[in-house]
Formats: C-alpha cells, sequence, structure tokens
C-alpha cells in the first residue's frame, strides 16, 4: 500500500526525467495491484461456482413451486365449484314451525313437521371458495418463501421474527376485519339467526328490524322491510331478538273508548273482531286488557297471537275493523273535547279525571 502511495504521488514527474528507482517502485507497484485483482478474481469465481447450483436450484424452486402452487388452487377451486350439497328446502326453523302451527289451526293430524330435500343439489357458496382459495394459496406461497430463504442461508430465527412483526402489523391494521371474519364464523357455526329469520338487533345508529336476507362473512344483509338493505358488519351485530324463531308473535292493538260507553259491550265487540280475522291464531284467546285510564277516554289493549309472517299486516287491518265495527255498535272511540278555553270546565274535567284514578288505584303520574 505504501508503494502504491508512493507511486500514485510521482507518477505526474515521470515524464519530466524521474528517477530509475522511482520507475522500478512503480512498476512494483503495478505488478502487486495485479496481483491482488487476479487473487480476487480467481475467489469470487470459485465462490460464483461454488453457490451456483444454489442458486440455481432456489430459481428452479421457486419457479415450479409457484406454478404448483397455482395449479393446485386452480384445481382445487375448480374441485370446489363442482361440489354440491344437498340443500334444505325450509332453511328457516320458523317456516317449519308455521306448517306445524297451520297444521294445528286445520285440525290436521297427519304429521308434516318435515324438512323436504329439493330434488337437485346446490353448488357451494362462491363466496365461501374464493375466500378458502385465497387463504390456502397465501399460506402455501409463505411456506414456499420460508424454504427458499432456509436454502439460501437465512437463519429460520430471523425469518420468523419478521413474518411474526409483518403479521402482528397487518392484524393490527385489519383488526375490524378479523372481528368481522370471526363473527362470521361464530354466526354460521351457532346460527343464532339463518336466512329468512326476522331479527331486531341495536347498532351505534339505533335499533335494525328486519329480514335475514344472506349472511356473509364479513356482514349480515337486512331487508328493512320498506325496500332498504342495510348491510351490517358482523363485529356490531352483538344482542340479537329472534323475533320469527318460535313462528309466531304477539301482537296488542291499542284502543281507547269514550269514559260514556259501556265497557262490556266494547270488550265483546274486541274480541268479535279478533275472532272473525282469520289470521288470528284461535290457540292462544284473544283478550281485552285495561291499559290505562286517559284523560278522554278508557285505553284498551286488545291482545292477539299471529304468525311471525303476519305480524306487521295484522294491526293495521285490526284497526279499521274495530272502528268500523265500533261505528255499527254505537261505541264512541275517545277524542279530546274543545272546552273553548272555559278554565271551569278545564277544573272540572281534570277533577273527574282524578277522581277516576283514584277509584281504579292509578299513581297520579300515569
Amino acid at each position: 500500500h505504501i508503494e502504491l502511495h508512493v507511486a500514485s504521488q510521482t507518477f505526474s514527474g515521470l515524464t519530466e526525467g524521474s528517477s530509475v528507482a522511482l520507475r522500478r517502485a512503480l512498476l512494483r507497484a503495478m505488478q502487486i495491484l495485479l496481483g491482488h485483482v487476479v487473487a480476487l478474481s480467481e475467489n469470487a469465481a470459485s465462490e460464483a461456482l461454488a453457490i451456483a447450483p444454489k442458486v440455481i436450484l432456489t430459481i428452479l424452486l421457486l419457479i415450479f413451486g409457484l406454478r404448483f402452487i397455482n395449479c393446485f388452487s386452480n384445481m382445487l377451486k375448480t374441485r370446489m365449484e363442482g361440489a354440491h350439497i344437498p340443500q334444505i328446502k325450509e332453511t328457516n326453523r320458523s317456516s317449519c314451525l308455521r306448517n306445524c302451527v297451520r297444521d294445528a289451526e286445520s285440525g290436521s293430524d297427519e304429521d308434516t313437521f318435515t324438512l323436504e330435500e329439493q330434488p337437485a343439489h346446490e353448488p357451494l357458496d362462491t363466496t365461501v371458495v374464493r375466500f378458502v382459495i385465497n387463504i390456502l394459496t397465501n399460506v402455501l406461497k409463505m411456506v414456499l418463501i420460508f424454504i427458499i430463504a432456509t436454502m439460501m442461508g437465512f437463519e429460520s430465527s430471523s425469518f420468523v421474527a419478521i413474518a411474526a412483526l409483518a403479521s402482528f402489523a397487518i392484524g393490527w391494521s385489519m383488526r375490524d376485519l378479523i372481528k368481522d371474519l370471526a363473527n362470521g364464523v361464530m354466526i354460521i357455526v351457532l346460527r343464532p339467526y339463518v336466512v329468512g329469520d326476522s331479527i331486531e338487533f341495536q347498532i351505534h345508529e339505533g335499533n335494525v328490524v328486519g329480514q335475514v336476507l344472506e349472511i356473509e362473512l364479513l356482514s349480515t344483509v337486512i331487508n328493512t322491510g320498506d325496500g332498504a338493505h342495510v348491510i351490517v358488519p358482523n363485529h356490531k351485530i352483538s344482542v340479537v331478538t329472534n323475533i320469527s324463531r318460535e313462528g309466531s308473535n304477539r301482537v296488542d292493538v291499542e284502543v281507547e273508548i269514550d269514559y260514556s260507553e259501556n265497557l262490556q259491550q266494547a270488550r265483546a265487540v274486541l274480541l268479535k273482531v279478533a275472532r272473525e280475522e282469520e289470521r288470528v291464531r284461535m290457540q292462544e284467546e284473544p283478550q281485552v286488557l285495561i291499559s290505562d285510564f286517559g284523560l278522554v277516554g278508557i285505553v284498551l289493549i286488545l291482545r292477539v297471537w299471529v304468525l311471525s309472517a303476519h305480524r306487521k299486516s295484522v294491526p293495521f287491518d285490526l284497526r279499521e275493523k274495530v272502528k268500523y265495527a265500533f261505528d255499527a255498535a254505537g261505541i264512541k272511540m275517545a277524542r279530546v273535547a274543545d272546552s273553548g278555553g272555559d278554565p271551569a270546565r278545564e277544573a272540572k274535567e281534570e277533577r273527574a279525571v282524578k277522581r277516576i284514578r283514584a277509584a281504579s288505584g292509578l299513581a297520579p303520574g300515569r
């Protein structure tokens, strides 16, 4: 190195009659440099020849490994898409219960509480197939990369640490997505509700009531009955009320009659309307209950049981029929009378309401 330094410092003066000693030093330095270059070249060539088989094997393994994974994934996808599973015609528990209820109401002795299988099987869900294939493909690729890194001399512990750190970062950024996936799997396994059930659950924006159209891995699709489809992430569904699980629901229709009307007559008219409604189940006897003594009349509740499919339409129809029946029977509905701003009349009405409340045992605040 010293000779190289001297040669580089005196090179510019060689053309100006430098001494022979300096020329010899320069030649010696050039010989040493050439020797080092040759030695390095020989070492590099030998090392390249030594690792060449490993590099070639790694490249071939990577190429053939990726091709094998793609071929295996495509073959498995084709097999899964071509696979068929037996489907149940009645996929809903409430449908089975509705069949049982219809048989009981019709007086049939035949046992039709069975599930009929469709003659043709249906293929697996495309969403499930793609999800499984994507997970399997990514796992196989990660295993291939781990094998190649080990062959190249990387320490497996370092590779595992890097993979764990990357997995943690990805998992933290996708924590809501992982929650949706976990809840979707639990819904499919535990089946708190199925497609076709009417459910009610609470989210941050309020309560959602509707019929389940589809249960996906990450979300649940709800038809709210007003033409809107609500797509709810599965991790937001916590406390669920399954309205149609039992097959029937109780319906309360509130009616307020004037204080001057006959209570027993109003009760009889309401029961007659309920019994004449064909959608009302007769297994549970209709009831007419006194709910409250209002400011202008007696609040009655007509309580009936209907099939879950009719729980929304029956109350509207019953209110209309009750109005017609009361008009035919001469029963007046309660209405707010115009006092004309007379303080004495308003005070008299208030005293009458207090007497009624005291006689009925109701608290003043009700």
